[in-house]
């Protein structure tokens, strides 16, 4: 089963909260994420009854008081969903989570009008463009790769190099964590964006595991 989209954008917060909590090196539960704010990404009761039963979350219920110098939380139920929960990946919610994030789609279908062409800004004809908003990367004019579930560094590197115009190559973006090797993520994260293009019309490699290159193969 594959998760509605207002869950995986959950478990790419809960799993960013991890990050945060690990960065901080404080317990995990300080950036624990309150019920309303996983309501308000459009979670419904049963999709977070889903993801506890799942074992992808555990939940707790805060009873942090005013001026407390840290967050505090007492155990609920499996069946207990309160205004007062907040919630935390378990290993198997960061495993699913990881892997979501890399999972690809198959390659666009070109046959529709809709997707066979969209202008450029005459400026960049010759660069890549990736629209965030439409999680999808151009080239001349034909649709290379649109991303329908969450694929956290393969669109961090995307938005870089937009935001960058595109040059030659960009340094690492991706976060550092110490239970990563950089080199071999950022290596899965080429893979990755290699992967499943419409006509391949792209390319990215790294150079000494600390830079990401775009070319296309027919200027080369």
């Amino acid at each position: 089963m594959i998760p509605r989209q207002s869950v995986l954008q959950a478990l790419t917060a809960l799993s960013q909260s991890l990050q945060y909590a690990h960065d901080s090196g404080v317990d995990v539960w300080q950036f624990a994420i309150e019920h309303e704010v996983l309501r308000e990404m459009g979670l419904t009761v049963s999709d977070i009854r889903w993801l506890i039963h799942k074992k992808f979350v555990i939940h707790r219920k805060e009873i942090t008081a005013p001026g407390d110098p840290t967050r505090s939380f007492s155990r609920l139920s499996v069946t207990s969903i309160t205004q007062d929960a907040a919630y935390v990946l378990t290993e198997s919610g960061i495993k699913i989570t990881q892997r979501l994030m890399n999972e690809e789609i198959a390659p666009p279908d070109l046959s529709s009008r809709e997707l066979v062409s969209r202008p450029l800004p005459s400026g960049n004809r010759n660069c890549p463009t990736w629209s965030a908003d439409h999680r999808e990367l151009w080239y001349e004019e034909r649709l290379v790769k649109r991303f329908r579930v969450p694929a956290q560094n393969q669109v961090l590197v995307l938005t870089v190099f937009e935001e960058e115009s595109w040059p030659e190559f960009i340094d690492d973006p991706l976060p550092s964590d110490p239970k990563i090797d950089p080199r071999r993520r950022l290596q899965a994260t080429v893979k990755s964006l290699n992967r499943c293009q419409a006509e391949g019309r792209i390319r990215f490699h790294t150079c000494g595991g600390d830079k990401i290159f775009w070319s296309s193969p027919g200027n080369e």
